[in-house]
């Protein structure tokens, strides 16, 4: 069976994932040009307009000898582009990403292609199924791809010559749970745009807080009580939940009232596992996983939260 370079585009809480699949050929692969240099990938610029750089650790010359590489992505609604961009749009993340795109682009004299599906995980079951080469890499969700690992359809990324996962683009904290008896099949990093996008956070309202500080002091500096350690739970639900006020004078609490915490919808409750330092599986002496869950634990954040 063909192997599958999977690379995971994803969230430490939640995320979107890429996973890319390796080329097969007929013919030996040619030696790359190219000894070991300084060639570098531009990072930020600095106020003064003066690009700064970081080695990107690959042969000064390195060429793919203009070969296409073909992601596969979802075009579902309501997800957003993931790792590419159509066109320039004077927008500052997307034209980063498309001027990312170009670089990389003349970088390695390849073509960066993206296929966009409503229905990936057909097109990654007939890739896989029929041993075809249609697509490099897929950059979709965790949940679709980490299920490729149990298939032996996805190459170990320790095993590539030109891939160094301790550079600062990947994230060291996902490879470190996600890798399988010594082997990493997945991995998350700058790449992908989910990485950023996903992130929980809480944010409030400082003119509400300002109204309630005269009753609850912490109200009035949230951002010192976050920064010297004393943002708890019982914190965030005593303040939250001391913000009430019948707006519509119906003597119901509704949508039309004022409330002090609210959340955009219940996948954010997801965040609360890492929140209260709950975990679900962990590593094993020999590489595996095992089941971690402390259960009173567990039920009391339940409770808390309930």
């Amino acid at each position: 069976m063909k192997r599958v370079i999977s690379l995971i585009m994803v969230l430490l809480i939640a995320a979107g994932a890429c996973s890319c699949s390796m080329p097969s050929y007929d013919e030996p692969i040619p030696d790359l040009p190219g000894t070991p240099g300084t060639a570098e990938a531009p990072v930020s610029s600095a106020p003064d307009g003066t690009e700064t750089y970081i080695s990107d650790g690959l042969p000064e010359k390195l060429s793919l000898f203009g070969a296409e590489i073909r992601f596969l992505c979802s075009s579902d609604p309501g997800k957003s582009e993931e790792i590419s961009a159509y066109e320039l749009m004077s927008e500052v993340v997307n034209d980063s990403v498309f001027n990312r795109e170009r670089f990389v682009e003349d970088r390695l004299d390849a073509e960066i292609t993206v296929t966009r599906s409503k229905d990936p995980a057909a097109e990654i079951a007939k890739q896989v199924s029929a041993d075809e080469n249609t697509y490099s890499a897929y950059c979709l969700s965790a949940s679709l791809l980490s299920s490729l690992v149990f298939d032996n359809a996805l190459t170990d990324l320790y095993t590539l010559e030109f891939m160094d996962t301790d550079m600062p683009w990947w994230s060291g904290k996902f490879n470190s749970e996600a890798e399988v008896d010594g082997s990493l099949f997945l991995t998350t990093g700058s790449l992908s745009l989910s990485l950023l996008r996903n992130l929980y956070a809480i944010f409030f309202n400082k003119k509400l807080a300002a109204d309630y500080s005269d009753s609850y002091p912490e109200l009035a500096d949230l951002y010192e009580t976050a920064l010297g350690g004393n943002w708890t739970f019982d914190l965030f639900s005593t303040l939250g939940g001391s913000v009430y006020t019948d707006l519509n004078g119906d003597t119901y609490r509704d949508e039309e009232d004022l409330y002090g915490i609210g959340f955009q919808n219940g996948g954010s409750v997801d965040a609360f596992w890492s929140g209260f330092d709950l975990n679900i599986l962990s590593s094993t002496a020999d590489g595996w996983f095992e089941p971690d869950i402390n259960t009173d634990k567990l039920f009391k954040a339940l409770d808390m939260m309930y």
